[in-house]
């Protein structure tokens, strides 16, 4: 027994003299505040250079990940380098100052406890220690991760007037909040980090630690080192607001997406319903495109189209809108601007396009607000006000993705909108079905992507639909239709409130501004029930297009476009170089005055392996549907002809009427088919896989069983 207590009475006194003995070593050489002084500086040193070599190694996996040199993308290539080193080290300083400030709290303490000045008896050091900091530690990360869960999106640090306006939007949502089940998650975490970390910092012995850090990195070998990584960034960062200075003067870009909408039910494009007064009002000011196509009538791949300029064959991304994964090697519109000197940010309703897609990719600023147009909206307006400070001294990007009208339908605000007015026909009826088609066996053990391909196809939106699509058991299909409508009314307001926000804040003028959607919806036109991306026909591949720009007129355009043509079109309204070939073509031309000519639209569309492919020429419309199934459901033929001037509905394949409109676009089809089937790759390897809260959005948005 004796034997046993004198060794820990040994361990003891060792703990107590590791702390102790250097301290007083010092004391004999250098003044108590000089100490203080030299340890402070020794933890500066420790997180420049360790802030440096992390940056550093995390900037160029991001800049060979995306082949920026390669795209000649230096100006983004240096940004990312010093926005890496920068991140590294305020995460790091907040680490490695609670780090320091405990123990330079630890080393007043004991001058104090030397000079008698207070008096304290502690058990076990380390494990004070290593439980104090283990306090610090769990109060930061419950801080962070209780505004990620309320908020919706991460906690901004990048400069004090955007953290301390995040943190007044965060106290007024959290007073908004009914239950706090949100704040349990961060809070376990916390009391699991507070108690786990804290014997684990005081089994290392952190006080031990500390100290050995402390007198390394206030070594004149570190303190040289510690300078010229300093060196390095002041002259990085100098070098970059030189090469990023060449957006200055630029106009700001603007996009505004709602998800699901088609042009059949604004009052822009000839609706009798009152839908959409903002959309209409907007489109008498803008460059109004009558005859705009979606490259592929799905979410992912027609926005991946847009941001690109390339067709989703050639991107990868295609047939479905969930666990698709946008390439980092693909160059998207956000990266050219922040190389051009823009500030780019994003917020957008809808994961499918989301962080866990790489939707992200070339943002600034990217926020998930899942939820309908008036959360959107309220997050997007306060972004604005910060926009218009930004604006001041660079231009910006600003993306925002409105999830409405998509299905389930019924706006927030009023459900029954339409119901019942002199457009409400009780004669149109809908088969309600619950089980799907059994087009296509779903063995076991498929990837995610396959299985959900499997699944669409074998969904009960031909010929029937879904209970889980509509509000009740209701067989009228207008009632789903005005449904639809009240929606497109709900995020039409909101729209208009985005619009008048931009003009309060002085940025129209300033601004191009691009409104648009990523696809249309079918509502029983063709069979089709409440859903999209299976067939080409207008009611799915047709959208709304209007371009802003107060240097030139409003006008209207009726000349076949697609999505793809935006991007070139931005970059050369902005007079920025294409840093690539686009296979998109610059719209500038037709919004400047000048008259381009014919140009063929080429689109596609489906879920099959052999998916379709689409010829817009003009007012004629050549569909190609090499899968069996497909035809089956649609009329029959292997192509299909429509005159869209004599029939917009799309009812007559008129290919024999016309046998060499018919001959002639045909062989245009398949030539363009030619140049590139044989050398498709689908990107469809990547497992994405979503949050739970991710999935129940993608569940109610009827992308996943």
């Amino acid at each position: 027994m004796k034997s046993e207590s004198g060794c820990n009475r040994v361990n003891h006194v060792d703990r107590v003299e590791f702390m102790k003995e250097p301290a007083s070593e010092m004391s004999k050489s250098t003044s108590f505040p000089h100490r203080v002084l030299r340890q402070l500086t020794g933890w500066i040193a420790a997180t420049l250079i360790i802030s440096f070599a992390v940056g550093l190694v995390i900037a160029l996996v991001e800049i060979t990940a995306h082949r920026y040199l390669s795209y000649g993308l230096l100006p983004l290539s240096l940004q990312i380098a010093v926005r890496n080193w920068e991140l590294a080290a305020r995460r790091l300083s907040q680490f490695l100052i609670g780090f320091a400030f405990l123990h330079i709290a630890w080393t007043v303490a004991e001058h104090w406890i030397g000079q008698k000045i207070i008096t304290i008896r502690i058990v076990d050091r380390d494990r004070l220690l290593g439980f104090t900091f283990s306090l610090f530690c769990a109060a930061a990360l419950f801080f962070r991760q209780s505004y990620s869960a309320v908020m919706g999106e991460s906690l901004p640090i990048r400069g004090p007037r955007i953290f301390l306006d995040s943190m007044g939007r965060f106290l007024e949502e959290l007073a908004q909040l009914d239950s706090s089940t949100r704040l349990l998650v961060p809070a376990s975490i916390a009391v699991a980090i507070f108690f786990a970390g804290g014997f684990l910092a005081s089994r290392l012995r952190l006080g031990s630690l500390a100290w050995s850090v402390g007198r390394l990195s206030s070594s004149r070998g570190a303190i040289v080192l510690a300078s010229l990584a300093l060196l390095l960034f002041v002259g990085a960062a100098v070098a970059e607001n030189r090469l990023m200075s060449a957006g200055s003067g630029k106009k700001n870009i603007i996009l505004i997406s709602i998800d699901t909408l088609r042009t059949q039910n604004l009052g822009c494009y000839g609706y009798g319903r009152d839908t959409s007064p903002s959309i209409d009002s907007f489109s008498k000011r803008s460059a109004f495109f009558r005859n705009a196509y979606a490259a592929w009538p799905k979410t992912t791949p027609s926005v991946t189209a847009l941001m690109t300029g390339l067709y989703p064959h050639t991107s990868g991304i295609m047939r479905l809108a969930p666990y698709q994964y946008l390439d980092d090697e693909l160059l998207v519109l956000a990266e050219i601007l922040r190389n051009s000197g823009y500030y780019t940010e994003g917020i957008i309703a809808n994961g499918v396009i989301g962080i866990e897609t790489n939707g992200h990719q070339g943002f600034d600023r990217f926020v998930e607000k899942a939820g309908n147009a008036e959360i959107v909206t309220r997050a997007a307006l306060w972004t604005i006000e910060r926009l218009a400070k930004i604006q001041e001294k660079t231009p910006f990007f600003y993306w925002i993705h409105y999830v409405d009208p998509h299905s389930p339908y019924g706006a927030p605000d009023s459900p029954d909108y339409f119901v019942g007015d002199r457009y409400y026909d009780l004669e149109k009826k809908v088969t309600l079905k619950e089980s799907p088609l059994d087009l296509m066996p779903i063995p076991p053990g498929l990837s995610a992507y396959e299985e959900n391909r499997r699944e669409e196809i074998n969904r009960p939106s031909v010929g029937s639909t879904r209970l889980g699509v509509i509000s009740e058991k209701n067989e009228f299909l207008d009632h789903y239709v005005a449904l639809y409508d009240g929606e497109i009314r709900f995020v039409d307001r909101h729209i208009g409130m985005v619009i008048d926000r931009l003009e309060e804040e002085g940025m129209l003028e300033n601004s191009i501004i691009v409104l648009w959607a990523d696809h249309g919806e079918s509502l029983g036109e063709h069979n089709y029930f409440f859903n999209h991306g299976r067939f080409p026909y207008n009611m799915n591949l047709k959208v709304p297009l209007m371009i802003y720009d107060a240097d030139y007129p409003s006008q209207e355009l009726n000349r076949a476009v697609s999505l793809l043509d935006v991007t070139p079109t931005l970059l050369d309204l902005a007079e920025i170089d294409h840093p690539v070939e686009f296979e998109g073509r610059s719209l500038a031309g037709d919004i400047q005055g000048q008259d381009p000519g014919t140009r063929d639209v080429f689109a596609e569309s489906g879920y099959a392996v052999k998916f379709q492919k689409i010829l817009l020429r003009d007012n004629w419309k050549l569909i190609y549907i090499p899968d069996v199934l497909d035809r089956s459901l649609m009329h029959g033929s292997e192509f299909e002809l429509y005159n869209l001037a004599d029939d917009p509905d799309e009812l007559r394949n008129v290919s024999e009427d016309y046998p060499e409109i018919f001959a002639d676009m045909k062989g245009a089809l398949l030539g363009w088919i030619g140049t590139w089937e044989d050398d498709m790759v689908e990107r469809n390897d990547v497992k994405v896989e979503y949050s739970e809260e991710a999935m129940q959005e993608l569940r109610a948005l009827g992308y996943v069983n």
